[in-house]
């Protein structure tokens, strides 16, 4: 076992040595960055407890995503040994088959990306089943999550991306962010929707959720005589203007013909390197892939054959070197030898920042992965990458001039 094997370990045991003494005795979560050992030490407690029933153990693992159902956990069980725990005490599914159970009693459950299960339809597996002990896992909870989440399995033992790099747990990674320009076409539209949007949301408060509660006409009725008014043929339409407004703008910032042109220059400048390409609409991540000759696409709108197949191409590396996804790849899904992310558009969502850049720094000897955000300037999207990127060091990077210099 080399030096990071051994401090990966040590983190690991620490964390589920927690977990099983007092106070939590087997109920917690361990909130530890992508590439620290999650997916590790939910084979370690399965193992134990396995060993603890002699090998009766009724054991699920529950997952967002068939992905991760189908080939993650499966492979981590034969990689550190316990296949046969695997075969004879776990089972693996999908949160939105599991929500809908009554009655069902295990002996252990691993809630992978605990996170995801935090709504109030979700809750309903952990309300209406029975469990000795629960482990979760999970790279970060926001704080409205983490309130429900403090009732089921509380977080008991963290690691951040930043320490996983200090500690040498992960590869040493930069972020770039890649400003761009929208088209005069573009920021005309653009510019339109944002000040619809603008003069439209202070109306309901500033708050997304009551904008959103308000498309319903008996709460914007209940939500209209609160502020001392009633509906009529001016105010009726606010609610519906207003979220047209804010989807058109993402609509805008998400498909920049731009970021297309980005895409393929900083693609072309790493061409050594293995990557992500990270998208928030399906439309833009394949137009990526028609763009680039060496990716393939992954989103819901492949077929799950055709998915894997695509993630196999990625993985013998030999003319496939780009996977472009829809958020698919977000989170628990481990492609060896990534360590170049272009992030073409994102959210203002931390989670969603740890979660990509987690898709690169998996520690290899001698790598340091690069992560670039591409975004448009001067518009909406500096807000949400200035949120999401509070807490790391960030370079700005103008393609424009290295473009111009090569």
């Amino acid at each position: 076992m080399n030096n990071i094997s051994k401090s990966k370990d040590k983190i690991q045991r620490q964390g589920l040595n927690k977990w099983w003494s007092k106070p939590w005795h087997g109920r917690g979560t361990l909130q530890y960055a992508t590439g620290t050992g999650k997916t590790r030490c939910g084979v370690l407690a399965a193992a134990y407890i396995a060993k603890l029933t002699d090998m009766e153990a009724r054991i699920l693992i529950l997952t967002p995503t068939e992905t991760i159902r189908d080939r993650s956990w499966k492979d981590e069980f034969y990689k550190w040994g316990q296949g046969d725990v695997f075969e004879q005490c776990v089972k693996c599914v999908c949160i939105q088959t599991a929500y809908k159970w009554v009655g069902h009693t295990f002996n252990l459950i691993i809630a992978d990306e605990v996170h995801n299960y935090m709504s109030p339809k979700f809750v309903n597996f952990f309300v209406n089943n029975r469990y000795q002990k629960i482990l979760g896992l999970t790279a970060y909870v926001d704080k409205i999550k983490l309130r429900i989440l403090s009732g089921i399995c509380p977080v008991i033992h963290s690691v951040t991306t930043n320490e996983a790099q200090d500690l040498g747990l992960i590869s040493p990674f930069k972020i770039y962010n890649v400003p761009i320009k929208l088209t005069t076409s573009e920021l005309s539209e653009y510019t339109k929707a944002d000040r619809t949007f603008n003069s439209l949301f202070p109306y309901f408060n500033k708050d997304l959720k009551t904008m959103f509660a308000c498309m319903n006409p008996s709460k914007y009725d209940t939500f209209l005589r609160g502020k001392g008014e009633i509906l009529d043929n001016t105010n009726s339409s606010y609610p519906y203007m207003c979220n047209a407004a804010m989807a058109k703008r993402k609509s805008i910032l998400y498909n920049a013909s731009a970021k297309l042109d980005a895409v393929n220059l900083i693609s072309n400048m790493n061409l050594e390197r293995k990557a992500i390409i990270f998208s928030q609409t399906i439309e833009f991540a394949d137009k990526v892939t028609d763009e680039l000759d060496n990716c393939v696409s992954f989103h819901s709108k492949v077929s799950k054959k055709k998915r894997t197949e695509n993630l196999d191409l990625l993985k013998s590396g030999n003319s496939i070197t780009r996977i472009s996804t829809a958020k698919a790849l977000n989170e628990g899904m481990n492609v060896p030898d990534i360590s170049m992310a272009i992030i073409a558009s994102g959210t203002s969502k931390t989670k969603d920042m740890i979660q990509r850049i987690g898709r690169t720094v998996r520690w290899e000897d001698g790598k340091q992965a690069l992560i670039y955000r591409i975004y448009v300037e001067n518009s909406q999207e500096e807000k949400w990458i200035a949120s999401s990127q509070e807490d790391y060091n960030v370079e700005l990077l103008n393609i424009n001039e290295y473009e111009n210099n090569s």
